[in-house]
């Protein structure tokens, strides 16, 4: 299995709560199982190990510890000189454990790097002019559009920041589907898209 599908089979396992649906037969999901272990742990997992249930475990420990390295991580890649960053990014892939971590690393690296050449952490922008910056011509969830704000701006609340997405709608600078006063059921691009 490639990256590109081991990393939607794990969404998917999370998506169905580590359980197989019905439609999904049992080898199928078993497969998928397998092909999934490596990438969250880079030891040989026992055979015993090899089960839903460990997978689950592995990724919520990798997730949980990406969610304390993250923010520090970030900060240090916008605080430091260029010179220094690249030293950065080696020694975060030395305190990764796998290769799930490894890449969540390497896209956090990319998008600083990206977002501070797109002028994102300019501090005179306002938090509308950064929801403009940072929203597109095509459909994104509400949440990522906040999300990649607090990654910018940490210390805002999601609320207080989807309620600018929601006055932005308002105003007909954006366009928005779905449900506004819920993030993760909503989307929204820039208006005459």
């Amino acid at each position: 299995m490639d990256d590109k599908v081991t990393w939607e089979a794990l969404h998917a396992l999370e998506v169905w709560n580590w359980q197989r649906p019905n439609a999904i037969e049992p080898a199928d999901f078993d497969r998928a199982i397998q092909a999934c272990l490596p990438v969250l742990s880079d030891a040989d997992v026992e055979t015993a190990d090899r089960t839903s249930t460990a997978l689950r475990s592995l990724y919520e420990r990798s997730n949980h510890r990406l969610g304390v390295f993250l923010p520090e991580f970030g900060k240090g890649l916008r605080t430091t000189d260029k010179s220094q960053q690249r030293a950065l990014l080696e020694q975060a892939m030395i305190w990764s454990e796998n290769k799930h971590e490894r890449l969540i690393l390497d896209r956090c690296f990319k998008q600083i790097m990206s977002d501070e050449a797109a002028g994102l952490y300019d501090e005179h922008l306002s938090i509308d002019d950064l929801i403009e910056m940072v929203a597109t011509a095509h459909w994104q969830k509400v949440a990522m559009v906040v999300g990649r704000i607090m990654g910018i701006r940490p210390g805002f609340v999601d609320e207080a920041l989807a309620e600018r997405v929601r006055a932005l709608v308002d105003r007909g600078v954006l366009e928005a589907q779905g449900d506004l006063s819920n993030m993760r059921h909503s989307e929204v691009r820039l208006a005459n898209s």
